[in-house]
């Protein structure tokens, strides 16, 4: 079956894999040999987003069914699952601390979540329609989120109050977002560019090269190079 969502663990040496099917894998990145895996019981709905704890300890995942579920990447045993959104969850993310889990659903909110006790913290509301894209700056103390409603919003994860809203030209939509390793820039896709921003929310620049919608955009770990 097709494969909806691949991560590589933080260190690089592991690859999370989850199909249509329904499997989820664990491979060595070395041997490229399947290490763990669990059958397709465990969930009924298609994955959408998968995300590594920072430690490499656990793997997040979200699914149509409207959840978020986290599994121990090591004995593949159910940490839980977080339930509260209101529709499907497109996106999700970690702390750098490994503290907090953000989602972005098309419920319109993005919900902070405490992972050892397994509730929501808090919803971050201010976008017009879904989020489908949240990401943590790498030293914890922003989010941003991205959705179709044509705004890209900086919130302080302190406070969990907009700090700013970013658009681009007239009619863009955007889709996907990413922090730089050193957090001081936020790249978002859209129709057909990836918009660079400082974390203030000015625009520092605009990369053009692709004839349809941008999906996703990835920094390099050391941010010189941008994947979209």
């Amino acid at each position: 079956n097709a494969l909806t969502c691949v991560a590589y663990s933080p260190d690089g040496k592991r690859i999370a894999t989850i199909s249509r099917g329904r499997a989820f894998k664990i491979w060595d990145a070395e041997t490229m040999q399947d290490v763990c895996s669990l059958g397709g019981h465990h969930n009924d709905y298609d994955v959408l987003c998968m995300a590594w704890s920072p430690d490499g300890e656990f793997v997040a995942y979200t699914s149509v069914d409207k959840t978020v579920k986290i599994w121990n990447a090591k004995t593949m045993n159910g940490l839980g699952t977080l339930t509260g959104h209101l529709n499907l969850v497109y996106s999700v993310a970690w702390s750098p601390d490994g503290g907090f889990v953000a989602s972005a659903s098309l419920d319109k909110t993005v919900k902070i979540w405490n992972v050892k006790t397994m509730e929501v913290v808090c919803s971050l509301k201010g976008h017009s329609l879904g989020v489908v894209s949240v990401a943590y700056s790498p030293d914890g103390q922003h989010i941003v989120s991205a959705s179709p409603d044509k705004t890209v919003k900086i919130w302080d994860s302190e406070t969990k109050q907009e700090v700013c809203s970013l658009k681009g030209d007239s009619g863009e939509v955007f889709s996907s977002v990413a922090w730089s390793p050193d957090g001081e820039t936020v790249a978002s896709t859209s129709d057909s560019t990836v918009h660079l921003w400082t974390k203030a929310g000015e625009l520092k620049g605009t990369l053009k090269g692709h004839s349809c919608g941008v999906l996703s955009v990835a920094y390099s770990p050391d941010g010189s190079q941008l994947a979209s």
